[in-house]
């Protein structure tokens, strides 16, 4: 819903002094809450899936704002396994 979105897009403008979790930095990622199981199973499924430091940084980003959505101050197992699947498939 349109006011859940308008939520979250607030949320991203207070903790990042106007700008959206897709604009923040490395170091707004180092300082976000993260529960760590959720941590653990992002840094496991980085392995796996031999992801670039880049990619495992956009996978935080879209888990963070997932978790905005959520209205969860903290990011969670549910929301990293979420935006693990937002992940592009790559075809071989």
């Amino acid at each position: 819903p349109k006011s859940q979105i308008l939520a979250a897009r607030n949320l991203q403008e207070k903790r990042h002094r106007h700008k959206l979790n897709a604009h923040s930095k490395n170091k707004d990622l180092e300082k976000m809450e993260i529960d760590d199981e959720a941590e653990n199973l992002w840094i496991d499924l980085a392995k796996k899936f031999s992801l670039s430091p880049r990619s495992m940084q956009r996978v935080k980003k879209v888990a963070r704002t997932i978790a905005d959505l959520d209205n969860s101050e903290t990011v969670t197992t549910k929301h990293i396994l979420e935006s693990f699947q937002y992940r592009p498939k790559i075809h071989e």
